[in-house]
């Protein structure tokens, strides 16, 4: 497990592919911690990881910022740029993604060569890639668009095409949604047709039976509006809500 750690200009900053050892790495897991400028991978792993758990990390201008492994679980976390598919799954048989970003790849935002068992997209933002996710046999085009289609409030407006097994979008972006990509800045402007189409409308949102609703953004940065800030009157050990 790494947590508030920080990687640099590796080949590969995490690397599991250690052909003919004599172990495997079970797990790798990863938790507020920066990859960058990597020339291989963020991540490279092989076969016999079992799952690559990810939260709240920014991996940025990789090549390519995670290859293989076997079970992804990808929260609240940032990928930026990188020279190849973004996230190369290979023949792994899950992902699944929870209000990330997925920004400026030239390759594929997520790549899958063969059918998953399972795929489960949430709150995920998919922009400016060369496809958003891309599908290269049958097997997985049919496993991918069920996931998919039990994903809610995805965004996407990539360079090639969004899902290339299907017209399939919840939510279709015409600008870039985030204040400034370029200097890591991921919050949500409010410019229509970008961030104004995500603020506010994360799932879930209105919970079943109707009694209670929630109101997070799309996307990994989350805003702050309608929170409630507390003044602290100097010598009280109360304070005063505004």
């Amino acid at each position: 497990m790494f947590t508030d750690c920080s990687f640099d200009g590796f080949t590969a900053a995490i690397n599991s592919d250690n052909a003919g050892a004599h172990f495997d790495i079970g797990h790798i897991k990863l938790v507020n911690t920066l990859i960058k400028n990597c020339t291989t991978a963020g991540i490279a792993a092989s076969g016999g990881v079992a799952t690559i758990t990810v939260k709240g990390c920014y991996f940025a201008s990789n090549a390519a910022h995670i290859l293989n492994g076997e079970d992804w679980y990808l929260d609240r976390s940032i990928f930026y740029g990188g020279t190849t598919d973004s996230l190369n799954m290979g023949s792994g048989p899950s992902i699944r993604m929870s209000s990330c970003v997925v920004y400026g790849s030239t390759g594929k935002g997520i790549w899958v060569s063969s059918g998953p068992a399972m795929l489960e997209f949430h709150n995920n933002i998919f922009f400016g890639n060369s496809y958003g996710i891309y599908s290269t046999s049958s097997g997985s085009s049919v496993a991918v668009a069920a996931g998919l289609a039990s994903g809610r409030h995805n965004a996407f407006q990539n360079t090639n095409g969004n899902v290339n097994w299907s017209a399939r979008t919840d939510i279709t972006l015409t600008v870039d949604p985030f204040t400034n990509a370029a200097a890591g800045d991921f919050s949500l402007n409010t410019a229509p047709g970008g961030g104004a189409l995500l603020r506010q409308l994360g799932f879930p949102s209105v919970f079943p039976g109707g009694l209670s609703t929630s109101y997070s953004d799309v996307g990994a940065v989350q805003g702050n509006v309608g929170r409630v800030q507390v003044l602290t009157h100097p010598g009280m050990q109360g304070g005063f809500r505004g």
